[in-house]
């Protein structure tokens, strides 16, 4: 599993640095010129949380605290830990595209709190999107348990 982890969280990565250069390349068309600053901190964000992923995949691991395998056992991929891994996976992807956006809006707080009526039109749906990805990441073992646990219930007869 931890081949899989490497393999996904460096692709991840390299999503991330072409979204990056995106921006950047959107930073220096003349027509987004009122959004530069928006732009510069969503291009730093996807730049540096890319060239983590694909660069120091290894630290994010032992961060996450994804086991190693072994040299001398042969991969195999059995489902618990696949679908653990799955869900770290998509709660990283999920975070990195929501936290350039998140820090962007934090970024201009004194702004929103001018023009906003409600508490949850200043966190909005990015602080939730935030929230759920670390939900997926910290709690990816006990969420792929209940996956498991519902699915086994679901297809064994006596249980209905």
């Amino acid at each position: 599993m931890y081949q899989l982890f490497m393999v996904g969280a460096k692709l991840l990565g390299v999503y991330q640095i072409i979204s990056g250069l995106l921006e950047a390349f959107m930073m220096v068309n003349s027509a987004a010129a009122p959004y530069g600053t928006q732009l510069a901190i969503a291009c730093f964000v996807n730049l540096s949380s890319g060239t983590v992923l694909a660069f120091f995949t290894g630290v994010v691991a032992k961060g996450l605290r994804v086991p190693e395998q072994p040299a001398d056992q042969t991969p195999s991929l059995s489902y618990r830990p696949a679908l653990q891994i799955g869900i770290v996976l998509l709660g990283l992807y999920q975070l990195m595209t929501v936290l350039p956006r998140l820090i962007v809006r934090l970024d201009d707080f004194s702004g929103q709190t001018v023009w906003t009526r409600r508490p949850f039109d200043i966190v909005g749906q990015d602080f939730i999107g935030f929230v759920a990805a670390l939900i997926l990441v910290i709690f990816a073992h006990r969420i792929a348990g209940l996956l498991e646990r519902v699915s086994r219930q679901a297809s064994d007869p006596d249980t209905i």
